[in-house]
């Protein structure tokens, strides 16, 4: 009985011990967070000693063991807005649970460090305190500077500080509360250097260590981390996988310059809890490295666009992107930089897929159109020798799971059009590489290739995360796919044993060549890839005009523009555009049967300089540029017939001269067929020239006093929709140009032609990439024989219509 009694005793005390041994205290007190590091006692509840060793406990998540004060220091616990479930044990002793709702202090975190304008001489933070701290300033000094931010060399500045609402967890159900969201840029930076930062308030700072990129003109090797979708539900999942994730790339690769991330980097982009964990999980990465983040969907949560500066208010309190992105679009959601020979392009599609919606069903385009003329124009800006173009955006266009058509209508022609060389993206957790893509087929084998001529290799990233997805279908384009294929057909993702780890991906760019090589998260190589550069074209600038021409479509005149600007007044849409030669031959057959196009059936013996109808381009047989002379040969394409090389050649010699553009062109003919014959007379475009619509007011001179500076007249100019091209005989002065409303633009003179053929396919007030354009030719009947020679010369002039017409006047006089 009595050795029942001292049990039951035991019991009893034991449960005591259990429930109440261990008392915790917040040394700082509960909710006052103003210093950095947040220190913890541990006592007995009985006697307010010390317990040494002591291990506390934040929910299941071990943070430390007390010293043999009784005191824990943490650097981290108190930086993150989150309520905190603390409990103590040692050995049998434990303590109640103990909350503490923790409030921002004033101490900056998170801290992001993000491109600036360009990111060779800028760099740009966003970090968050609390509402009363409102100052926001940057300092940083050369990190080899022995006087530290003691040096008279510091640079300094003075960013802006808003208010923020952030919501913990789900609106009406987590704790809401108010933090400053602070924005700086440091700029006067030097290329390629590392420097020390501090951001703060002044007093409070947060530290660490940048490199800036080198230059655009640098030949520098330059690598980059690219991650996708990190988005997990709890803090644990992002320590188990994002953060060794990268620290393995780190470790083998510590010559990264910068991350990007394809775009959901949370799960739910309005919990604060989620960015700090995902911030967590990254350090101290993310506070020594350039972030070039893109907007996923779930960042978004979905966005309606209802007008103007539509924003993702949540994102963009933790980032301070570039903004260079024009338009409707909130700056930052879209913008592009420039690091070493790449040009990057982060895209957020998801303002686009709500501007495509928008547009079909209330016809309200302006969404759209302001998207896509920005990334047309920002694209064309881009292209330059050396320069690879890659575009990062969350959701794929092309992939093996789901496909997102109605983005890829939009950009699958833009990208296209601009020669994007690569595409990468997330949204579907798992890897997946295309062949070259073009006009939405795969363009080759995918192996090593001249990258320009031959289309663009678009990416899915796999995942950071813990779900991985499944390949739901095949595809002609897919070269590799690396998916989750333990139960066929289970989708969206199977979450038991995946065979896909998570992974990353590495680019590493030269001035001519772009490898990629994608890991996983044990750092085996899953897949890799390179690309070369080969030269895409010819180009001249005489300070007065720049000049190019497209070796990947016949050397044709791709570019004319005033020296120093974005502009081109050339249409390029598609092969049969540009300043090109094209030349008309023999009897107007029907050859359905042997492949020929159905729209431009029957049709004629007709070499063309670009490519044919059906977008195969012509061959380069040489090219050289001498001085401001550029000269190209190529064997062209026939137009209406499908990849069938005209039997000629093709060359062109090209010369600035001031304002104007002198060309010189040469056509060699050795024809072996015997189905055209060449007895036929035919109108021929000397040469055929496509300026933009937005040039659209058509003028010449058409009277009897030519070259004595008699009124011009301003013709109506025919839409191509009304059969054909408006025909303008007696145009006596040999010249016809189209300006815009000012009387800028561009004329065409040919000394030989006094017949032109203008008009305008679509509408006005396009630009070089649109499907509208403006068009002139000189014409004169010739017959071109089986084997002869035909030589012509002409000039491009641009500027206003009573200067250009002055120039042609003595360009007369000296023929």
């Amino acid at each position: 009985m009595k050795s029942l009694l001292f049990l039951v005793l035991g019991m009893v005390q034991a449960f005591f011990l259990e429930a109440a041994d261990l008392k915790i205290k917040w040394v700082e007190g509960k909710d006052n967070l103003c210093h950095h590091t947040a220190t913890l006692t541990v006592t007995l509840v009985k006697t307010g000693q010390p317990v040494e060793g002591a291990t506390l406990f934040n929910g299941n998540e071990p943070i430390g063991t007390t010293n043999k004060n009784g005191r824990l220091v943490s650097e981290s616990l108190n930086l993150s807005a989150v309520d905190l479930q603390l409990k103590a044990a040692k050995e049998q002793l434990t303590s109640d649970p103990v909350s503490y709702q923790v409030l921002p202090s004033n101490h900056p975190y998170p801290l992001f460090l993000s491109m600036g304008e360009n990111p060779a001489t800028s760099v740009s933070m966003t970090w968050q305190t609390d509402a009363k701290t409102l100052p926001s300033l940057v300092e940083c000094v050369e990190k080899e500077d022995p006087a530290g931010f003691a040096s008279k060399k510091v640079i300094r500045a003075r960013g802006t500080t808003v208010l923020a609402q952030l919501n913990e967890q789900q609106p009406g159900k987590g704790r809401q509360y108010t933090v400053s969201v602070h924005k700086a840029t440091l700029t006067g930076l030097s290329s390629a250097t590392t420097y020390r930062y501090k951001a703060g308030d002044g007093k409070n700072w947060s530290e660490g260590n940048f490199t800036t990129a080198p230059s655009r003109e640098s030949a520098e090797t330059v690598k980059f981390l690219f991650l996708a979708d990190s988005q997990e539900s709890s803090r644990e999942r992002y320590q188990a996988n994002l953060r060794p994730i990268l620290q393995k790339a780190f470790e083998a690769h510590p010559d990264i310059r910068f991350i990007m991330h394809a775009g959901d980097m949370v799960n739910r982009g309005s919990f604060a809890r989620e960015w700090e964990w995902f911030y967590e999980a990254g350090q101290p990465f993310f506070r020594q490295y350039l972030f070039a983040p893109n907007v996923g969907n779930h960042e978004t949560g979905g966005i309606e666009i209802t007008g103007p500066q539509q924003e993702n208010k949540a994102y963009l309190n933790y980032f301070n992107n570039p903004s260079n992105h024009t338009g409707l679009y909130a700056e930052g959601s879209s913008y592009s930089f420039d690091y070493g020979s790449a040009h990057l392009v982060c895209l957020d599609v998801q303002n686009l897929e709500d501007a495509i919606t928008l547009s079909e069903k209330s016809g309200d385009k302006r969404y759209l159109k302001s998207a896509s003329d920005w990334l047309v124009k920002d694209l064309m800006k881009a292209s330059q020798p050396g320069r690879w173009k890659i575009v990062t955006m969350h959701q794929p266009i092309y992939g093996a799971n789901r496909n997102e058509t109605e983005i890829r209508k939009v950009l699958g022609p833009l990208f296209d059009s601009c020669k994007v060389d690569v595409v990468i993206t997330g949204h579907d957790h798992y890897y997946f590489r295309s062949f070259p893509m073009k006009y939405d087929a795969a363009a080759n084998d995918g192996k090593v290739v001249p990258v320009n001529q031959f289309g663009t290799v678009y990416l899915i990233g796999g995942s950071t995360c813990s779900k991985m997805y499944q390949q739901k279908f095949a595809n002609p384009y897919q070269a590799v796919v690396r998916a989750n294929a333990v139960f066929p057909g289970h989708y969206p993702f199977q979450k038991n044993e995946p065979l896909l780890l998570q992974n990353y991906s590495l680019f590493t760019v030269t001035p001519t060549s772009l490898t990629f090589h994608f890991y996983d998260r044990e750092g085996q190589l899953q897949d890799e890839m390179v690309l070369h550069k080969s030269q895409e074209e010819l180009t001249a600038d005489n300070g007065v005009l720049h000049l190019k021409l497209d070796l990947t479509r016949g050397g044709a005149i791709s570019w004319l523009s005033l020296s120093g600007s974005d502009r081109s007044v050339v249409n390029i849409a598609d092969e049969g555009r540009y300043i090109q030669q094209s030349y008309y031959a023999g009897k107007s057959l029907d050859r359905k049967a042997d492949g020929q196009a159905p729209r431009w059936s029957p049709w004629c013996w007709n070499p063309i300089q670009v490519g044919d109808a059906f977008r195969n381009r012509a061959q380069i047989l040489d090219h050289k540029k001498e001085g401001n002379e550029l000269y190209v040969k190529c064997i062209p394409m026939q137009w209406d017939m499908n990849n069938k090389p005209a039997e000629a050649e093709m060359e062109q010699w090209t010369t600035l001269d001031g304002n104007l553009l002198r060309v010189r062109n040469k056509l060699t003919v050795h024809r072996t067929d015997k189905i055209y014959g060449d007895s036929i007379t035919c109108d021929q475009e000397l040469p055929a020239v496509y300026p933009i619509s937005a040039l659209k007011h058509l003028v010449t001179y058409k009277g009897s006093e030519p070259f004595t500076h008699a009124a011009t007249e301003e013709l109506k100019v025919v839409n191509l929709s009304s059969g054909f091209w408006g025909i303008y005989p007696d145009v006596s002065e040999h010249w016809m140009a189209f300006t815009d409303d000012a009387g800028w633009g561009m004329a065409v003179y040919n000394p030989n032609c006094t017949k032109f053929l203008a008009g305008l396919a679509g509408v006005p007030d396009k630009e070089a990439t649109d499907n509208s354009t403006s068009y002139i030719a000189p014409v004169k009947k010739e017959r071109l024989t089986k084997n002869c020679v035909y030589e012509y010369h002409y000039t491009v002039l641009i500027g206003n219509l009573d200067s250009m017409r002055t120039q042609i006047y003595g360009l007369h006089q000296s023929e």
